[in-house]
């Protein structure tokens, strides 16, 4: 008998399809993904490195200009163009003569990434005023609640009647004594007297009377209070109190020495015959009014006195020469020309035959002296009067009211400030400031720019 087997064979079930069909769609959506991040990465390797070559071409521009402007500055050879080569790429520079300017452009190229650097040198010269008020061997005397904003350097005495103050440091040099002031900050002299001093006092001497705010260094201590320590080589009196320790010292304090003027004799020289190549004004009759004039502007050299009154506005067009004395008054103003951008202007008083009574400056009422617009122009007013410091009673610089103007420079002479003037700074050989005046230095001035010399 035969038996029949019953053996049943099944297909692949529809399941299964789906799998492996799923499968490989998200294998080739994997490689279409794989392949989409590559390109991104491709690409933004590819920009990455052109930023990379722009930076390495505007780097080696900048490179090429700074060269360039080193050698024309230091009056060394150059040619234009002139090439220079950094990590086996090339920077090309051309210099322009515009004027009295230099433009230096400086190409770099780095793999067809070009990037140019330009900058323009003009010729100027450049003050430094490092303190808000400096003083030659004259001193300076303060009066009346006046007030310098900021620091003072003398070679001369500090004396202080009725509360006058100094908000910054105080240093007199050599032997001089600073006395009877409010100072916010540091005090230094050969002898203090009767100061009231917020940080620390040091004197060459004696620390007489008076209050310290932080430490005392002196070879003696005479009176007063000091709130730190006291650094004594000699003594500390009964009658000083010193809140903190009282530790001697093997030497006092040294004098500080004498400094010389922020701008030179030469230099006032120099602006004087820049001023003479702009020209030369012989007026009909004296004092020469500009104001008069039907476009009132000034500069070069003015052969007699200057008086600008009213409400005249007088444009400085270039360095202004007043040989004999500078006048303004009432509510006039005399300002710098927009042109001067962020450089700033010189005005000076000088009759070489006769600065002791004559080469001047007097500013009163309202008048004002103004830059070009910008926050780094100024006018800078000057006086070579020397009766100050040949003995005589003169003011070489004397400004009252409300006047303000930004610089007075009266090396050889006195400038006098008083009745709410509000100056922004101020040197001279000997200085005097009373009935609430005050300088108020702006940092701007460590680094004044003239657009001459």
């Amino acid at each position: 008998m035969f038996k029949y087997l019953n053996i049943s064979i099944s297909r692949a079930r529809p399941e299964g399809q789906a799998v492996l069909t799923t499968v490989i769609f998200l294998l080739f959506v994997s490689v279409a993904m794989l392949f989409g991040f590559s390109t991104i990465a491709l690409s933004e390797r590819r920009s990455s490195r052109g930023e990379e070559n722009s930076l390495r071409a505007y780097m080696l521009a900048e490179a090429g200009v700074e060269d360039v402007s080193y050698r024309i500055i230091k009056g060394k050879q150059y040619a234009s163009p002139e090439s220079l080569t950094l990590d086996g790429t090339t920077a090309a520079t051309t210099i322009a003569t515009v004027g009295s300017d230099r433009e230096v452009v400086s190409q770099g190229n780095v793999s067809s990434r070009l990037r140019s650097v330009k900058t323009v040198l003009t010729t100027s010269s450049g003050v430094s005023f490092k303190y808000g008020t400096q003083i030659g061997d004259g001193g300076l005397v303060m009066e009346n609640n006046s007030q310098i904003n900021g620091s003072v350097y003398s070679n001369g005495h500090i004396v202080g009647n009725n509360t006058p103050r100094i908000t910054g440091d105080a240093f007199a040099a050599a032997n001089s004594t600073i006395s009877g002031m409010i100072i916010d900050a540091n005090a230094r002299a050969n002898r203090l007297e009767d100061n009231t001093v917020g940080g620390s006092a040091t004197s060459s001497t004696v620390i007489y009377k008076g209050s310290v705010g932080v430490h005392g260094y002196a070879d003696t201590f005479s009176g007063g209070t000091i709130s730190g320590n006291a650094y004594y080589k000699t003594s500390v009196s009964a009658t000083t109190t010193v809140n903190g320790a009282r530790i001697q010292i093997a030497e006092a304090p040294a004098n500080l020495p004498k400094l010389d003027m922020p701008i030179s004799e030469q230099i006032l020289d120099d602006w004087e015959r820049e001023a003479s190549l702009l020209g030369t004004t012989t007026p009909a009759s004296c004092p020469y009014k500009p104001d008069d004039d039907e476009n009132p502007t000034i500069q070069g050299v003015v052969t007699c006195d200057v008086t600008i009154e009213g409400t005249n506005v007088i444009t400085l067009t270039g360095v202004l020469h007043v040989k004999g004395t500078l006048i303004m008054q009432n509510s006039a103003q005399l300002k710098l020309a927009p042109s001067f951008g962020n450089f700033s202007g010189v005005v000076i008083a000088d009759n070489p035959a006769n600065r002791a009574a004559s080469s001047k400056v007097k500013i009163q009422n309202s008048a004002q002296i103004l830059g070009s617009g910008q926050p780094s122009s100024y006018i800078m007013v000057v006086s070579r009067n020397n009766s100050a410091e040949t003995g005589g009673g003169e003011d070489a610089i004397d400004i009252g009211n409300s006047s303000t103007a930004a610089i007075y420079y009266a090396p050889r002479g006195l400038i006098s400030i008083q009745n709410n003037v509000n100056l922004k700074e101020a040197t001279s050989w000997k200085m005097h400031l009373q009935n609430s005046a005050a300088v108020t230095y702006e940092s701007g001035l460590a680094d004044v720019q003239f657009s001459s010399g």
